[in-house]
């Protein structure tokens, strides 16, 4: 079956009927799917097919309630991303989207359906891990964004000048935000898929010992891999990425 055009919540760059394996790819905080569309291309040598995840709020869901929420969030998820375990598949998801893609496996074992065969995990916190940061949604925009800036950067200047761009983005950052710290982590019995997690060398948040900490949440093979730059080395080191991505793909 295929992430058909009337199904919201995958955009998918390339369509691969023949695809021997899909990715879903998890937005981080204030991103939609466009995060996701150029790589299809980078994996066009590999029989993949490209989901990139496309949450209400943001982009061609603009109109529809962003969630605050995970449990809501991931149940609707899961009744959305069930049709398309046809085929093997994998999860990737970038901050936010790593504790996304977490609690999805967790929901779809719960319903006794296919588990992926790879959980790729980049630049986010093992979510067993306490917090240690004060909580910032509920500040005015100007603190608000300030504190977006200094704790994960990744706002483009042109953005943050652009007031109409701003009132869009906004909105969709603090529902986001929200559900990071309203978050509850319930301990189960680890997941057996193998994790892959990744960082940025320069990343204060996520270094390595607590990128490492994703290992007590599986029972799978586990890997650990730095990358040159920050919280956003995705973006700077897209390629060295996508070609790790392939090893394991």
């Amino acid at each position: 079956m295929r992430a058909g055009a009337s199904n919201l919540w995958f955009i998918v760059p390339a369509p691969r009927p023949d695809a021997a394996h899909r990715l879903f790819c998890l937005p981080f905080a204030g991103a939609g799917a466009s995060a996701y569309v150029q790589w299809a291309g980078a994996l066009r040598d590999r029989p993949v097919e490209v989901c990139a995840v496309q949450l209400p709020g943001r982009e061609n869901r603009l109109a529809e309630p962003a969630f605050t929420r995970a449990a809501p969030l991931v149940a609707a998820l899961v009744e959305a991303i069930e049709p398309l375990l046809d085929i093997p598949y994998s999860i990737f998801g970038h901050s936010m989207g790593t504790l996304i893609a977490f609690e999805t496996a967790r929901a779809l074992r719960a319903r006794g359906l296919r588990q992926p065969r790879q959980l790729f995990l980049s630049g986010g916190l093992p979510p067993h891990i306490p917090r240690d940061l004060e909580p910032m949604a509920h500040l005015d925009d100007r603190a608000f964004l300030q504190e977006v800036v200094e704790r994960y950067g990744g706002i483009p200047p042109a953005v943050l000048e652009h007031k109409e761009l701003l009132a869009i983005v906004l909105p969709i950052l603090r529902a986001d935000i929200s559900l990071l710290e309203e978050y509850e982590f319930l301990d189960d019995t680890p997941l057996t898929c193998p994790i892959q997690a990744y960082a940025g060398q320069d990343d204060e948040r996520v270094d390595e010992p607590r990128l490492q900490r994703w290992k007590e949440l599986t029972s799978g093979g586990f890997t650990a891999t730095m990358f040159p730059g920050g919280h956003f080395y995705l973006q700077s080191q897209r390629q060295a990425l996508l070609a790790a991505l392939k090893e394991h793909l």
